[in-house]
């Protein structure tokens, strides 16, 4: 608490100096960056949702709000083609604080913003605000823009172009932030890092059920992950976090890049080596409600750290056992020795260094659930299933004809299967029946270097599928990470509910009509990190304007 205490004193007095004396020493870094694309680029985004979900005003009545507001005068005064902007930098001392709006006439402006600034005071062309903030804020017109700081002093030399501050920012995305994470000062970091760390272990407390043994064990996993955090917090360069929505192709896309500075471990174990041709691009189904497909290869550092998290998962699935009571000790040797060959199994494929699978759902309800994956050696699992299936039918009180080994064969893939009927008495029975039928019908394949897995009553039929889609692939993709999601069957699943929002089966309807009811999360390399892409296609703007839409004629400002 003394050292919290004590840099949070350090925070006060750094916060307390002067921007003036930063901006005249000239050596001022960047830690974040706002970008909007400017107000027609923002109106024209606005339409283009309005005309998908049947409100072809929707920008009009906006406009026609702030006409309202500013007591008819709109936004006069300012340039609607050109971007705003934000930017706060330090010396590693002090801070400054610049943003900009582009302008026809700045004074326009304030005019027609007076109902909620208030009157600004002048001053040498210097425009000072007050309107209930805490600290003044000051303004001044240069070169087509208004430049907005904290302090006075730093309105006395502006860039020509604000614009380069951005860093092609408003070029990229609608609306944009990025974080310069290196250029934080070193005490305001650790401080972040302090309050992480004593947050983690102020929460990690032994469990009434959780031996001591367990506890040290989940204590050391979670030293471990705090550790690697910390580290990647350290070294983290940039993180940039914009969104857009693209006209001319009908979708919208959120992106997070996130890069290491350059020559750092957390550089060298975010760069995404080439990996060969998937085996498992089948899982990649144009009609499946969902799909998922993954094709990387690991670092070094990487694989090292994934082994660590396997060797202290098979600890803490071993302690378990031990604490269960399994009322026979055969039983409790036969689970121990199928969980020992399955972690042996996953320890040696993490060595490969290559993770590459996936899995999908089709159906339009009772659905199937598919996965698969690279496995070093499946076919060390084959006993591991035949002493699965001989525990279930002997100590698990399942019939002997609910469990088929061999029930099939295909391509070099052996195909087991277990059927079980829903318990009727359930809570969750008339859901599951929704979900997957009236029985559960798990299977499982097996193969030289494969190993498959389905819940549902098609799974052979799909994995099947998987694997003569699988076949041929020569070339490899530059998205080692790859989930789409089809919104408009889990609208519709969730819309049968008994306390379900009617609106939520109209979305559905929406949605399937649209055939657009896509939605993608990628990842891609780039330089010394990532970028994570959420993207969906038009149909889910037009449920977003539609939702916007209600929510006005809620509120009453639908006249607007």
């Amino acid at each position: 608490m003394k050292k919290t205490l004590l840099s949070m004193m350090t925070v006060a007095l750094l916060l307390a100096g002067s921007a003036s004396r930063a901006a005249a020493q000239g050596d001022m870094k960047p830690i974040l960056v706002v970008s909007l694309a400017g107000y027609q680029r923002i109106m024209d985004d606005i339409a283009f949702v309005g005309k998908l979900s049947d409100s072809p005003d929707l920008a009009k009545n906006l406009e026609g709000m702030i006409t309202f507001f500013t007591q008819g005068q709109g936004l006069a005064g300012l340039d609607k083609t050109k971007p705003w902007g934000l930017a706060a930098s330090t010396d590693g001392l002090s801070f400054q604080l610049l943003g900009f709006v582009p302008v026809t006439d700045l004074k326009k402006l304030l005019d027609a913003l007076s109902g909620f600034l208030g009157d600004p005071d002048q001053e040498d062309g210097v425009y000072k605000i007050q309107a209930g903030l805490p600290i003044p804020l000051y303004l001044k017109e240069h070169k087509g823009y208004g430049y907005l700081s904290q302090d006075a002093a730093s309105l006395s030399s502006l860039p020509d172009d604000p614009t380069k501050l951005l860093g092609g920012l408003d070029k990229q995305y609608d609306v944009a932030v990025r974080l310069n994470v290196q250029n934080i000062p070193e005490v305001f970091r650790q401080l972040a890092i302090d309050q992480f760390k004593m947050g983690v272990e102020g929460s990690l407390e032994q469990g009434p059920d959780e031996s001591d043994e367990q506890f040290e064990q989940r204590s050391k996993m979670t030293q471990q992950q705090m550790d690697t955090l910390v580290t990647t917090l350290n070294e983290l360069d940039e993180l940039t976090l914009g969104l857009s929505i693209d006209e001319a192709a009908r979708r919208t896309y959120l992106d997070l890049q996130m890069t290491a500075a350059d020559g750092t471990p957390t550089a060298k174990q975010m760069v995404s080596l080439p990996a060969p041709p998937s085996k498992f691009a089948g899982f990649l189904m144009s009609d499946a409600v969902a799909t998922l497909h993954v094709n990387s290869k690991a670092s070094p550092e990487n694989t090292d750290q994934s082994l660590i998290m396997v060797n202290s998962l098979r600890q803490q699935i071993m302690s378990q056992i031990d604490d269960q009571d399994f009322g026979n000790d055969q039983v409790e040797a036969t689970v121990k020795d199928v969980v020992g060959q399955v972690m042996d199994v996953l320890q040696d494929t993490v060595k490969k260094g290559v993770v590459n699978g996936g899995a999908v759902i089709v159906g339009d309800g009772p659905f199937t659930l598919a996965a698969g994956g690279l496995v070093s050696d499946a076919s060390r699992l084959e006993a591991v299933v035949k002493k699965l299936a001989d525990l279930a039918k002997n100590d698990g009180g399942i019939p002997a004809d609910a469990v088929k080994l061999n029930a099939d064969k295909h391509k070099g893939v052996t195909f087991h299967t277990a059927t079980f009927d829903v318990p009727n008495d359930d809570d969750n029975a008339d859901l599951v029946k929704e979900l997957l039928g009236d029985k559960l019908m798990l299977t499982v394949g097996i193969g030289k270097e494969s190993a498959f897995l389905a819940l549902g009553n098609k799974g052979i039929d799909t994995l099947k599928k998987v694997i003569d889609k699988s076949e041929g692939v020569t070339e490899t993709t530059d998205k080692p990470f790859e989930l789409t999601v089809s919104l408009a069957p889990i609208l519709k699943l969730m819309s049968k509910a008994e306390d379900a929002n009617p609106i939520i089966g109209a979305m559905a309807a929406t949605l399937k009509e649209s055939g657009k009811d896509k939605i993608q999360l990628t990842v891609q390399p780039i330089k010394n990190g990532a970028l994570y892409r959420l993207e969906a296609e038009e149909g889910i703007l037009k449920i977003l304007g539609s939702a916007v839409k209600l929510a006005a004629a809620q509120s009453g400002l639908g006249a607007f």
